[in-house]
C-alpha cells in the first residue's frame, strides 16, 4: 500500500545534538548515527492512498527526528510530528506513530524564504550566503525512518526525488529539543536547506522491526 502527496514549501533545519541526551531517548537496538536532530516543515497536497480517488487531504506538518541506525541499516528517527489536520491523530490510532494535531503555519512570501510556526516551533530559512557549501547528504536524503509505537520499534520507508536548495537559517528554536537536552537554548542551527516542491511516496504499513528490549 502507499500514500501519496505533493509537497511544497518544504525546509529542514538542523541542529548538533547532545549525544548522551540525543541516547537517552533511543530504545535498545537504535543507535546514534550521527548526533543531530532536525525539524522538517512541509505543506501537503493531496494526501491520499495512490488507489482511491477519495479522500484527498492538504495541510501543514512539521516532523521533530534525530539520525540513527538499526543493525546497518541508516534512516531517521521520528520523536514527534505536529500535523495541522482533523485527520492527524490517524496514523496514532492506527500505527501507533508519534502523531499529534496542533497549529501549524508554513509560509513563503518572500522569494526564496520559508517561515514556519508552531507550538514551540520556529523556523526562518532564507537563500544561502556566500561560500555556503551543498547540504549534508545524511540529513538530505534520509528515506527510511523508525519510531516507537505501542513498545514496538517500526519500520516505514519514503520515495521523493532528493535535490535540494542550499539555504541560510535565520532565528530558529524547536522547545522540544531545548527541553530534552538535545540542544542549549539559543543554540543556532548547523544548517538550514529547502526542497523544490515534490512528489512523495509513502510506503505502508509500517511494518514492526523488534519489541522494546
Amino acid at each position: 500500500m502507499r500514500a501519496t502527496a505533493r509537497l511544497e514549501r518544504f525546509a529542514v533545519v538542523t541542529f548538533d545534538a547532545d549525544p548522551p541526551a540525543l541516547r537517552r531517548l533511543l530504545p535498545p537496538g537504535v543507535e546514534v548515527d550521527r548526533p543531530l536532530v532536525s525539524a522538517v516543515a512541509y505543506r501537503y497536497v493531496r494526501l491520499g492512498l495512490d488507489r482511491l480517488p477519495l479522500p484527498r487531504l492538504s495541510g501543514d506538518q512539521v516532523h521533530l527526528r534525530a539520525y540513527v541506525r538499526v543493525g546497518a541499516e541508516r534512516g531517521v528517527w521520528f520523536l514527534r510530528t505536529v500535523q495541522d489536520s482533523a485527520f492527524a491523530t490517524l496514523p496514532r490510532r492506527v500505527w501507533g506513530m508519534p502523531w499529534e494535531r496542533g497549529a501549524v503555519s508554513i509560509t513563503d512570501d518572500r522569494p526564496g524564504h520559508v517561515e514556519v510556526r508552531a507550538d514551540g516551533i520556529e523556523l526562518h530559512v532564507g537563500p544561502p550566503i556566500d561560500g555556503a557549501g551543498p547540504p549534508d547528504p545524511t540529513v538530505s536524503s534520509a528515506s527510511v525512518g523508525w519510531y516507537l509505537g505501542r513498545g514496538t520499534v517500526r519500520r516505514f520507508s519514503v520515495s521523493f526525488d532528493d535535490g535540494v536548495v542550499a539555504g541560510c537559517a535565520g532565528p530558529c528554536r524547536v522547545a522540544a529539543f531545548e527541553s530534552t537536552g538535545l540542544v542549549r537554548p539559543g543554540q543556532p542551527p548547523r544548517s538550514a536547506f529547502r526542497h523544490p516542491d515534490t512528489d512523495i511516496a509513502i510506503h505502508l504499513p509500517p511494518r514492526p522491526v523488534f519489541s522494546r528490549r
